[in-house]
């Protein structure tokens, strides 16, 4: 398993990868193009097991807060936050699909 060190440096390498360079700006992914970044970067069968296509869907309504097209590096790190955190709920039991706890009854 990956250290967090690798895990960081893998994370910015995937969002520069497919951030476009304008020219000195903030680098940004299209919308259009986040779902596909996504399918084609999850790789691992245990993952892809657990973050399917509407995962992936779900985690994207998250980002674009601004609404502007495009998803910057924060809004980015919020969507792979989002499926990280169905990745643990579904490997640990613990929580439900939304991210909510469960009522105590």
């Amino acid at each position: 398993m990956a250290g967090l060190d690798e895990v960081i440096t893998n994370l910015v390498g995937v969002f520069l990868k497919y951030a476009g360079d304008d020219g000195g700006k903030k680098p940004k992914i299209k919308q259009d193009d986040v779902k596909g970044m996504l399918e084609q970067e999850i790789l691992s069968p245990e993952l892809k097991a657990v973050i399917d296509a509407d995962e992936i869907e779900e985690a994207t309504k998250v980002m674009d807060k601004n609404d502007d097209g495009e998803v910057n590096f924060h809004e980015y790190c919020r969507c792979v936050t989002k499926l990280a955190k169905t990745y643990y709920i579904n490997k640990t039991g613990r929580g439900d699909k939304k991210g909510k706890k469960k009522e105590q009854k």
